[in-house]
């Protein structure tokens, strides 16, 4: 779980490295194109960057800068990353991480058995887990609720001028909070199967 959220972790970053200056030269020329000062287009290249840093949020800088919401296909597009990112990533490495203390201490796919098993521990650590999994399915579903409907209102009143609100960053940085909070879980996972005697070498 660890090896695989530290993995995914640096693939975002180069992304983002990758991607920032992309944004920013898009915001900074987009801004201009809008008859925008040069004071104003450097401000939109440097949130054009910190939003690009997060792969895709420099779309939505792009389309508040012509005064436009992001159409329901593009919206799906930009923030894919982020809500697969937060759900799949956490839920389904706790998922394996249950299935690996079990194993390890029942040997409910083998015959193996870990050395000094301990299955108090091992239902304290998965009831941590699955408490840990409910809530972040409820934060996700939540922000995605919230951001849905952050997008109906401004589909619905426009707002005037490139303004942007927070509310469509914040998905992305939640991401990386849960991500977090994921290698925290899998450094107490790897503590628990250390202590009973399992190779976690890789984990």
């Amino acid at each position: 779980m660890g090896v695989m959220i530290i993995l995914w972790l640096i693939i975002l970053v180069m992304l983002g490295v990758v991607v920032a200056p992309v944004g920013a030269v898009s915001c900074a020329v987009a801004a201009r194109s809008r008859r925008m000062s040069w004071a104003d287009a450097a401000y939109f290249a440097g949130v054009g960057a910190l939003y690009g840093v997060f792969v895709t949020g420099w779309v939505y800088v792009l389309a508040r800068i012509f005064n436009r919401s992001l159409p329901l296909p593009v919206m799906v597009v930009v923030y894919f990353l982020p809500y697969f990112s937060w759900v799949c990533i956490l839920t389904g490495g706790i998922s394996l991480s249950i299935l690996w203390i079990w194993d390890n201490t029942l040997g409910i796919t083998s015959d193996y058995v870990a050395p000094n098993p301990n299955a108090f521990s091992a239902a304290l650590v998965s009831a941590l887990l699955v408490c840990t999994a409910a809530v972040c399915l409820f934060g996700w579903g939540m922000s995605l609720r919230g951001l849905a409907r952050r997008w109906m209102r401004d589909r619905e009143c426009p707002t005037q001028g490139a303004s942007l609100d927070s509310s469509y960053i914040r998905p992305f940085v939640y991401n990386y909070v849960w991500l977090a909070v994921g290698l925290g879980l899998a450094m107490m996972v790897a503590s628990y199967m250390a202590s009973i005697g399992v190779n976690i070498q890789g984990w």
